[in-house]
């Protein structure tokens, strides 16, 4: 990801935004943190961008900086075989967003969000982790094959369908 200075930012924010004060671009800019501007940017050249809803699921990259000092938290053949982990992508679900008053912001620059890990017995574990909004790519449920599973199965407890994960193999 490339990220832009203030210079540049103005530049993609006037094109787009016709006949805006220059007062007030200079306080939208010294008033944005890096990721939010990032984020317009992203925004102006992607059209297929879904936005962050609460509860949603997104998936992120394993290597991401954000995550890469969990690496000890799990076992990655584990997450691979219950379906929570497919080459490039581990899955989560967005909790709430960081501002300050209650109400969730589906724009704000960064998220409250628990990514699915397992536990000792190879079960779901939820480990809740704060993500930037750039971090986080925006999924379907059933996208996650162990919540596709599961929901085939839906009337397996934990303890059966972490079973039926490790007898498929």
């Amino acid at each position: 990801m490339i990220r832009i200075n203030n210079k540049t930012f103005k530049k993609i924010l006037f094109k787009h935004v016709k006949e805006i004060d220059d007062n007030i671009l200079n306080a939208i800019c010294d008033n944005l943190c890096t990721t939010s501007k990032q984020f317009i940017v992203d925004r102006v050249f992607d059209s297929h961008y879904v936005p962050i809803k609460k509860d949603c699921y997104f998936r992120i990259d394993i290597d991401s900086d954000s995550i890469r000092y969990l690496k000890d938290q799990y076992n990655m053949d584990i997450l691979t075989d219950m379906g929570l982990f497919d080459g490039t992508y581990i899955y989560g679900q967005v909790t709430s967003s960081k501002n300050y008053d209650d109400d969730f912001h589906s724009h704000y620059h960064s998220f409250r969000t628990n990514l699915f890990f397992h536990d000792e017995n190879n079960k779901l574990k939820e480990y809740e982790v704060g993500l930037d909004i750039l971090d986080i790519e925006v999924v379907n449920k059933h996208d996650i094959t162990y919540f596709s599973i599961k929901d085939k199965y839906n009337t397996m407890s934990e303890d059966e369908l972490a079973e039926f994960l490790y007898k498929k193999k």
